[in-house]
């Protein structure tokens, strides 16, 4: 794919508020359960005793729980300002009037998209290393753990990635591809959690988490279908992007 194309593309990104979307999504989810924490302590940062076992994977799984709905969303708006700004300024004709094929500009788009959540993985990371030892977590830091909290949920997105920019793509009424990302998003969060519907690509965000929260211990436990489902996600994310591409090489723009 030509170097013209990225730059093009890029620079209609840089126009709209899709980097700033997807950015924010980890910096707000930690902020609100930094600022929870600081209120249940009465705004007082104290040390956390390392003899209390497991505390990183308690607030890993903790931020988790708020990642599940925000990344589906996140993703889902900042697909739709991606393509509703081809739609609001009728720009199809002329992007696609480059000497490019429109399987290349659609995956120049998706591409854009995917490095911007993969960025927002990096974003998180840093903010959940930071803010566990700004709440005073002395226990040593689980790098593994973190990276795969980190990036596990933004892999778990791409098949939503992908169906949403589909339909941004597809359909101009940007309200069609925002109402059904947000019914997907709610879908997923209760079905996933009544650990059923995994057929839904929105229960993927719901269960990529690296730990998982065991009734019987009352504590958090490995979770062991972690890597499994993060292929799944994969697999799934690349069937709809061969789907996408194709339906998009054939769609005619008026």
């Amino acid at each position: 794919m030509n170097s013209g194309l990225w730059s093009a593309e890029y620079l209609k990104l840089k126009r709209t508020a899709t980097q700033a979307v997807v950015l924010t999504v980890p910096v707000l989810a930690v902020l609100f359960i930094v600022a929870f924490g600081l209120l249940s302590n009465g705004f007082r940062v104290s040390p956390i005793s390392e003899s209390v076992p497991g505390l990183w994977a308690k607030y890993v799984f903790s931020i988790h729980w708020i990642l599940i709905f925000a990344i589906p969303l996140g993703a889902t708006v900042s697909a739709s300002i991606m393509a509703g700004l081809e739609h609001r300024e009728h720009s199809w004709k002329q992007t696609l009037a480059m000497p490019y094929s429109k399987a290349s500009v659609w995956l120049v788009k998706f591409a854009l998209l995917a490095v911007t959540h993969v960025l927002a993985g990096v974003v998180l990371g840093g903010a959940l290393l930071a803010s566990g030892l700004l709440l005073g977590i002395e226990e040593a830091v689980p790098w593994r753990l973190l990276a795969a909290e980190s990036f596990g949920p933004y892999l778990a997105v791409f098949p939503i990635l992908v169906l949403q920019l589909w339909i941004s793509v597809t359909v101009s009424n940007q309200a069609v591809a925002l109402s059904v990302g947000t019914v997907g998003a709610m879908a997923g969060l209760f079905l996933g959690m009544g650990g059923s519907g995994g057929w839904l690509p929105w229960t993927y965000v719901v269960n990529a988490s690296p730990v998982i929260w065991d009734a019987v211990s009352n504590g958090p436990l490995p979770n062991r279908d972690f890597r499994d489902l993060l292929v799944r996600s994969v697999l799934a994310g690349l069937a709809g992007l061969i789907l996408a591409v194709t339906h998009f090489s054939h769609k005619e723009f008026k």
